[in-house]
């Protein structure tokens, strides 16, 4: 359960609502990008870009197509424009549902999926932090966990008798404080972030994915 602070005086309500003339305006956001990770594998040492404009609307769709499409990204050119953004946590978010059959776990569907994309393809993320003009990683995919609480994974690969218990299976990354960032991100500098993988094996269907950093969004406060 959150607690709240105290409440505040009208005078110190009136001055939180706009910081003085010339500041910055400064609040917790996230920064995101989605990508398809393709049926077919994406291939080995070929990374899948985020952060890049390069966002593909559809499975198997046309790479930048997504330029205006805000359930695909919030950077859509690739960089900022009059803002700043200091990333803390990066996580990545298979954008799947869960799985429920009454009567099969499904050992070759979306569950099988995931964990080929987030593990046995051996995947890594590095990013290019353009002050110092160098790469950070490769650091290893699966290490990258999903924004949210806790939550209890149930599976199984046998199949039950039709009608004796569903199976559900979470078919999500672990839910934890996210990889560890200090990426200080300014207005017009890129910050491309890749994923590669070692293996190419094909998956049941295309999976989107989308990469998500949290941290502090400075905005410039008009005069």
């Amino acid at each position: 359960m959150h607690t709240l602070p105290r409440p505040m005086n009208i005078d110190e309500l009136i001055a939180a609502r706009k910081p003085p003339a010339g500041a910055v305006d400064c609040y917790p956001d996230v920064l995101y990008s989605s990508m398809w990770y393709p049926a077919a594998g994406q291939p080995i040492g070929q990374p899948l870009g985020f952060f890049q404009g390069l966002e593909s609307p559809t499975a198997g769709g046309t790479v930048g197509a997504a330029a205006g499409d805000l359930s695909m990204t919030n950077v859509k050119q690739g960089f900022l424009v009059s803002q700043k953004f200091h990333a803390l946590y990066a996580f990545i978010v298979p954008v799947v549902e869960n799985f429920w059959n009454d009567d099969v776990a499904d050992a070759a569907g979306v569950v099988r999926d995931l964990d080929r994309i987030l593990k046995t393809n051996r995947g890594f993320v590095s990013y290019s932090y353009s002050v110092t003009n160098k790469v950070r990683g490769p650091f290893p995919l699966d290490a990258f966990g999903e924004m949210g609480a806790i939550m209890p994974d149930f599976g199984g690969t046998s199949a039950p008798a039709a009608g004796h218990g569903s199976v559900l299976q979470h078919v999500r990354t672990s839910a934890h404080g996210g990889w560890p960032l200090n990426l200080i991100i300014f207005e017009n500098e890129s910050f491309p972030f890749n994923l590669t993988w070692g293996v190419a094996t094909a998956v049941n269907a295309a999976m989107l994915l989308r990469m998500v950093l949290f941290g502090w969004r400075y905005v410039a406060n008009a005069a």
